[in-house]
């Protein structure tokens, strides 16, 4: 599943210029600076502690931020998110259920990634117009992962720097 999940997210990534694969160089960034224009951050995280918050490379892939989170025992929750159609589908995983996460269209599936993503693996997608949202589990239960979603909460953009 997680290879179906991977080539979903490549796939919806635009080509290099000459239509050849690009060379990947995401962008570490902070909350302050990825805030705005629909970006979400979860105030719960069950306790996970953050590793990664990138801006991927537009040419490589379509989502606009990917973070990470890792815990004790090789859990692992991943988020991405961007535009419509960025974050793939549940693949060939069946449908689990549509949890009620307030202001999204919600699709639960039963795989995930990382060490435990075979046995303890959900993946939650959230859609609203002109935003989707990829949370990503390996070890998250099925509750906690959308007590997560339910969390989310809009980024503010940064203040502009004053300048003299």
């Amino acid at each position: 599943m997680l290879a179906v999940l991977a080539m979903a997210i490549a796939a919806a990534a635009p080509a290099g210029a000459n239509g050849d694969m690009a060379v990947c160089r995401d962008v570490a960034v902070t909350w302050e600076r990825a805030g705005g224009d629909g970006v979400v951050r979860p105030a719960d995280v069950a306790g996970l502690r953050l590793v990664r918050l990138t801006r991927p490379d537009p040419r490589c892939q379509a989502a606009t931020l990917d973070a990470v989170w890792r815990g004790p025992g090789g859990v692992r929750l991943r988020m991405v998110q961007g535009p419509p159609r960025c974050c793939g589908e549940g693949g060939g995983a069946p449908l689990a259920g549509r949890p009620v996460v307030r202001g999204w269209s919600t699709a639960l599936y039963h795989f995930g990634e990382g060490p435990l993503a075979r046995t303890r693996g959900w993946t939650l997608y959230l859609k609203r117009p002109g935003a989707e949202v990829a949370l990503i589990s390996g070890g998250v239960g099925r509750q906690a992962l959308v007590r997560i979603a339910r969390s989310l909460a809009p980024v503010p953009a940064a203040a502009p720097a004053l300048t003299a």
